[in-house]
């Protein structure tokens, strides 16, 4: 075979392995990227990783967080969490139903045991886990 008719196919053979890497490539990156979340050991809890990404926590769960871990012993309900969010600055714009966005949040906390339900005689209310008792009864002062 001639040098050149040979150069040129290898030269064809090599551009189509590199299409072929390029594309593998693109692959892996892809796959790299979708399980960062769960298996990355970045410090960042999982399931707040896996709401940012899904795009539907907005720092909410961070937020709700916060507010328990500043007042340890306060039990909330899921109404006065909302208007604390509202009234701390968080935007809640162009949200159809924030209040239910709360509920799903607290719920996902007591899941995840940062977060303890009590049942009161004015309904559920929550408090952080730092702060639980044997039971949900409210703290007594000291004397």
């Amino acid at each position: 075979m001639n040098p050149y008719l040979a150069a040129k196919a290898e030269l064809r053979n090599l551009r189509k392995q590199e299409a072929a890497i390029k594309q593998r490539i693109k692959a892996i990156e892809k796959t790299v990227v979708l399980l960062e979340p769960v298996y990355s050991d970045k410090g960042e809890d999982v399931w707040d990783r896996l709401e940012r990404l899904a795009g539907c926590d907005s720092g909410l769960t961070r937020r709700v967080r916060g507010l328990f871990d500043a007042n340890p012993l306060h039990l909330f309900s899921p109404v006065e969490v909302r208007n604390l969010l509202i009234l701390d600055g968080f935007d809640a714009t162009g949200r159809s139903n924030f209040l239910s966005e709360v509920h799903q949040t607290l719920r996902r906390l007591v899941v995840r045991g940062d977060v303890e339900e009590c049942v009161t005689a004015s309904g559920k209310q929550y408090r952080g886990v730092q702060a639980a008792r044997s039971s949900c009864a409210p703290p007594v002062a000291n004397e």
